[in-house]
């Protein structure tokens, strides 16, 4: 009889500690998840920060140096999208189109284009900052950066 006792008690502790086990990896699983979505939230916030600082890039009067700038501010803005939820949707990504024109930046004769229609960029971008998963911005953008294929 006392064999039988201690086989349940040995199995009532084991069935305690796959319960408290068990709930333990349900409040971790809740935890990171909310974890990962303040991430995920954190990198949009930043994602469209970048764009707007693109959109001011393009709002000065550029000359050598805020050309550079502005390059710089295109290819630190490409660096980010894939931590966002912006990645998701139909046509281009919006990281895909950034690469496109950073490259486009870099070739000199696309330069004198990009400064004559910088209002146009400083509209466009300040308008990507505010909502980066817009198809028809992105289009816009496309359609933009395939008119400087000059290179």
């Amino acid at each position: 009889m006392g064999k039988f006792k201690y086989k349940d008690m040995l199995l009532s502790a084991v069935t305690v500690l796959a319960l408290v086990s068990s709930v333990y990896l349900h409040y971790s699983k809740d935890k990171s998840e909310e974890r990962y979505n303040n991430l995920l939230e954190q990198a949009n916030k930043t994602f469209q920060r970048q764009l707007g600082q693109v959109s001011e890039c393009f709002g000065v009067q550029i000359d050598d140096s805020a050309y550079t700038k502005c390059i710089a501010a295109v290819a630190a803005a490409d660096s980010i999208p894939q931590l966002t939820t912006y990645e998701q949707g139909q046509g281009e990504t919006i990281d895909f189109l950034l690469n496109k024109l950073y490259i486009e930046m870099l070739v000199p004769d696309n330069k004198s284009i990009i400064i004559n229609h910088q209002d146009q960029l400083f509209s466009l971008f300040g308008r990507l900052a505010q909502n980066p998963a817009d198809s028809q911005l992105k289009q816009k953008l496309e359609e933009f950066i395939e008119g400087l294929k000059i290179s």
